[in-house]
């Protein structure tokens, strides 16, 4: 796969991530979204989207060579291992110094061994960390849905329907329309809740991946995506959307984004906005997980009110970046040599 193609993904990520911190921020600042605010759906389906695009690049980097082995399982898995947990770590240390736990020990081993999602999915753990947990989780998945695929293509649509008629029951069944229960966070962690959205990503790959469109309509795609995203209509409290049908439609919509993202071309764009949108996507994941932390901070620190918006902002983007630069990639490398492979694949 050409690497523009990997681009437009990594342009979408840092999208998300701004998204995410922008929706968190302008939150804490003036109050909660409802349902038909842009932001309010981007604080949802952003993590979404997060996990389509984590299924697509999946298939996209290791599909074409998986065999169910100790080979693949060892590379795998050792990739992933330094590519998550190291900054899992520093987020989760840092953030009990300041703010502390009332996890007890038990608690926190399991959510520092990263199995928190599959032992016990609600868990107290630092912003952003919980979908990381999903992310573990849906690690464990994955080769099971390639060996099904490699097998026969229906044995892995079956096995993918299953996982989707898990997400309906949910949508459906898990949450009451009329009030939130007690549950309901703890349901919506659930990754049984999540994992038809990790396995989207891996189809949008598996029928995908060779298809070509024009590029005329995949620009209208990606318009027609962005345009549902932001103007179907579903109201009421923020919650509603991940409800019933409307989890359903806005589900679709993210593989629609996902897919016009994975196609689309960025020739028209300027090398100063590539750069920009690309200098996210490296640091999409340093900022989806610091940028509570640096919140708290700031706000620690008593500053007037007004400041601790704009600041907040400056220093996530900085204390990413030196993150991203300092811990991220040299541990992320660090996986690499150890499996004597000097170039990443992601």
């Amino acid at each position: 796969m050409d690497k523009s193609r990997y681009e437009s993904l990594d342009f979408l990520r840092g999208i998300c991530a701004l998204s995410i911190m922008i929706y968190h921020y302008t939150g804490w600042t003036f109050g909660h979204y409802s349902a038909n605010s842009v932001m309010g759906r981007v604080g949802i389906y952003g993590v979404s989207l997060f996990y389509v695009l984590s299924g697509l690049t999946m298939y996209l980097v290791y599909y074409k060579n998986f065999t169910f082995s100790k080979t693949f399982f060892k590379e795998f898995y050792i990739k992933r291992f330094y590519r998550i947990y190291p900054l899992m770590w520093f987020v989760i240390i840092i953030s009990y110094i300041i703010i502390d736990t009332k996890n007890n020990w038990s608690q926190q081993l399991i959510i520092v061994s990263g199995l928190f999602s599959v032992f016990d999915w609600s868990a107290s753990t630092p912003l952003g960390v919980w979908s990381i947990g999903n992310e573990l989780s849906f690690y464990l998945l994955l080769p099971f849905i390639f060996l099904s695929f490699k097998k026969n293509k229906y044995v892995g649509i079956g096995l993918s329907g299953i996982v989707f008629l898990c997400y309906i029951y949910f949508a459906y069944f898990m949450f009451n329309p009329l009030m939130e229960g007690t549950n309901e966070d703890s349901n919506y962690k659930n990754p049984l809740n999540q994992a038809a959205l990790f396995v989207g990503g891996i189809l949008i790959g598996y029928f995908f991946k060779e298809k070509q469109f024009k590029p005329v309509f995949i620009n209208i795609l990606c318009l027609v995506g962005l345009l549902l995203f932001c103007y179907y209509p579903c109201n009421g409290e923020l919650r509603n959307a991940y409800l019933g049908i409307n989890r359903l439609v806005f589900t679709f919509i993210c593989f629609i984004i996902t897919l016009s993202f994975f196609k689309i071309e960025f020739n028209y764009v300027s090398n100063k906005i590539k750069g920009i949108l690309s200098w996210l996507g490296e640091i999409s994941y340093s900022l989806y997980l610091m940028h509570g932390l640096v919140w708290s901070i700031v706000l620690f620190t008593g500053i007037k009110i007004r400041y601790i918006l704009p600041i907040s902002f400056i220093l996530s983007f900085l204390v990413s970046h030196f993150i991203y630069k300092f811990l991220e990639s040299p541990s992320r490398n660090f996986g690499y040599k150890l499996l004597k492979n000097n170039k990443p694949t992601i």
